[in-house]
């Protein structure tokens, strides 16, 4: 059948529809539509990258090895440390480890675990200064005041888990000593009682130290006569300050202890005999006789009248002896050496502490 013709002018009007159609391509069910909008361009590439992540996995913090809390060595007395820095959270020993019976020979595991505060904490080192207890943080030497305790002439301390309470001796240089406590979360003190021997002088008291194995509080004494020896060993009651003679002492220079400190169930003295520099031994309560383990010849210490030991670290502090006065040390008990820290920054020298374990309620208003 024949076509019919048609005009010029529609053909003029249809090349040009004709050539769009072509440039846009047939939307009538392609499948493969190449044309790019704002969101499929947003979903292309985010489809790359989730791809990106998925197929190279991030080893960023695993590529180098985590670094433990002790990775490096921990200095005894890190006076850098800030005075209120917490604890390592990493380092669990504070809250997990059971109290270390033995002292710790290299002294270098005391971390910044002391608050120098008295808020809800469970340990921490205190000291007398003055007419004051203060806590003390051991890495710097700050210090804070707990409270006032309102006893006179205050001598050696020592602190008993059992009842929570630090004890001292009070007078200690008389005729009349007396045993008192303090409480470590106020600082109040309460004089417990004269310490007397019925029939027997007391000519001056020196250490005072508590055995928490056997739960014994204990003393040394001179009953021989009026010397600066104190030649006895004696057991304090605690809630009436009664003494029992238990030992003489023998085998330290002067026969007499001048510092007393329980690690566990074994027992550590300190003697000077007089010049310096101050001995330490190992000591049997039950027969009175100390070893020689050696003396603070380098540094040397004189004159060390206080040692106080912590059952978390296992480290033995004590006080700085005459020549180190008001600095805080570290002992080595297998060498029998001493590191010395820094000065315990009071307003007056603190020579008798304490390492406590007591949970202090928070302060109003803290």
């Amino acid at each position: 059948m024949k076509r019919p013709m048609r005009s010029p002018l529609a053909l003029l009007f249809a090349l040009p529809l004709l050539a769009l159609l072509a440039a846009c391509g047939d939307d009538s069910g392609g499948t493969n539509d190449s044309r790019v909008t704002p969101d499929t361009a947003g979903r292309d590439q985010q489809s790359q990258l989730d791809t990106t992540v998925d197929a190279a996995p991030d080893t960023t913090r695993d590529s180098a090895p985590d670094a433990a809390p002790d990775s490096a060595p921990d200095a005894a007395l890190d006076a850098d440390a800030a005075p209120d820095a917490p604890a390592d959270a990493g380092d669990s020993s504070v809250d997990t480890v059971s109290p270390d019976t033995t002292a710790d020979s290299s002294a270098d595991t005391v971390v910044d675990a002391f608050p120098n505060d008295s808020g809800p904490v469970t340990r921490r080192m205190v000291g007398v200064a003055g007419t004051e207890l203060v806590s003390i943080h051991p890495p710097s030497g700050a210090t804070s005041v707990i409270g006032t305790h309102g006893l006179t002439n205050v001598g050696p301390v020592t602190f008993d888990p059992t009842t929570k309470q630090i004890f001292t001796i009070l007078d200690q240089l008389t005729t009349t000593p007396k045993l008192a406590r303090i409480d470590p979360c106020t600082g109040a003190g309460t004089v417990v009682g004269t310490i007397a021997f019925s029939g027997t002088t007391i000519s001056q008291t020196e250490a005072l130290a508590y055995d928490s194995v056997n739960n014994v509080l204990y003393a040394t004494m001179s009953l021989n006569g009026a010397d600066s020896r104190s030649e006895s060993l004696v057991r304090l009651d605690k809630t009436t300050a009664a003494p029992t003679l238990v030992t003489t002492i023998n085998g330290t220079a002067q026969d007499d202890g001048d510092s007393l400190v329980f690690v566990g169930s074994n027992a550590y003295m300190l003697d000077d005999p007089g010049p310096g520099p101050t001995g330490l031994y190992s000591f049997n309560v039950s027969t009175g006789v100390a070893t020689l383990i050696g003396s603070f010849s380098t540094p040397r210490i004189n004159n060390m009248t206080q040692m106080a030991y912590d059952p978390i670290s296992g480290v033995i502090f004590a006080d700085g002896g005459s020549n180190e006065l008001g600095k805080l040390l570290t002992i080595n008990v297998t060498t029998a050496t001493a590191t010395i820290g820094p000065a315990i920054q009071s307003s007056a020298t603190v020579r008798r502490i304490a390492v406590v374990n007591v949970v202090c309620p928070v302060p109003s208003g803290g």
